[in-house]
């Protein structure tokens, strides 16, 4: 009896424990320069996060900047045109093409990538996205990853990846 009311007690509060881990782990990637001490009584501010617009009018920023931490919005497979491209591993390996442009326009890349998160419109093709998706790691740097089936992504699209990512170190400094 008592295993189970463990067990039930873990399963309600598993996500607030996973959501103050997650705080704290982001807290810790901020460093010491992101720190302001020039206000009295302020000890230890963290700088406020920058947002980085997606195209005019749509509803996120394409990125934010936080510390040194990067958060994109998810991107989808679609060409220069803005229309969706292919297949799923055609529209993957456009997906991770413009993830991988986008990480290095915001000062990061691939290699610095702490998690991703992959949608997809039929979950039996996660095999076949898979595949396309560790393809564009540094060997041995797969980052964490949560990835889940909707009935229905914009545009038609049968995939979408966001990712949060690290910054460089050089593009920190002043």
């Amino acid at each position: 009896m008592m295993r189970f009311s463990l067990i039930k007690w873990l399963g309600a509060h598993l996500g607030a424990i996973c959501l103050i881990a997650s705080a704290q782990l982001q807290a810790s990637l901020f460093r010491a320069d992101d720190v302001n001490d020039h206000e009295p009584g302020l000890s230890r501010q963290v700088s406020l996060p920058q947002y980085i617009p997606g195209r005019e009018g749509a509803p996120a920023s394409s990125a934010v900047r936080a510390g040194n931490v990067l958060y994109l919005s998810g991107l989808l497979g679609s060409g220069p045109d803005g229309k969706i491209v292919g297949d799923v591993s055609a529209q993957t390996h456009t997906v991770m093409g413009r993830l991988k442009d986008a990480l290095a326009r915001n000062d990061s890349s691939m290699g610095q990538v702490l998690h991703c998160t992959m949608i997809v419109t039929d979950i039996q093709s996660l095999p076949l996205v898979s595949a396309v998706y560790t393809s564009y790691f540094p060997e041995g740097r797969l980052p964490a990853r949560t990835a889940f089936e909707a009935s229905g992504l914009a545009a038609n699209a049968l995939v979408e990846v966001g990712c949060t990512a690290v910054i460089s170190q050089s593009a920190m400094r002043p």
